[in-house]
């Protein structure tokens, strides 16, 4: 079993951007992956296009995805931590009776 990176995808719009992505590397018109994916009305259009008037959603995802052989993996990347993440994990802090969370997000004092 072989894998290639198609993209990157941090949200449902990047998530599309690299579906089209992976169809147009295939060759397949919009109408085509509606067929394949079991899709009607033009849907990958409404999804895929730049203006989709449309979404991915829980039944849309999982065909577009296995029609097009894609798998999702989740990557961490701790150099990606916002800095509220790391504190907590430093100061393990947040929770139930301790730090509240709005101390977390006030911008301190000059």
């Amino acid at each position: 079993m072989s894998f290639q990176l198609v993209g990157t995808a941090y949200d449902a719009e990047t998530i599309a951007v690299a579906i089209n992505e992976r169809r147009k590397q295939l060759g397949l018109t919009m109408s085509e992956l509606d067929f394949v994916a079991g899709l009607t009305g033009n849907y990958a259009s409404k999804i895929l296009s730049p203006t989709g008037s449309k979404r991915l959603g829980q039944m849309s995802l999982p065909s577009m995805l296995g029609a097009l052989g894609l798998k999702l993996a989740i990557v961490a990347s701790d150099d990606e931590l916002p800095a509220i993440t790391r504190r907590a994990l430093t100061e393990k802090t947040v929770g139930p009776n301790k730090i509240e969370a709005s101390q977390y997000h006030s911008r301190p004092t000059a």
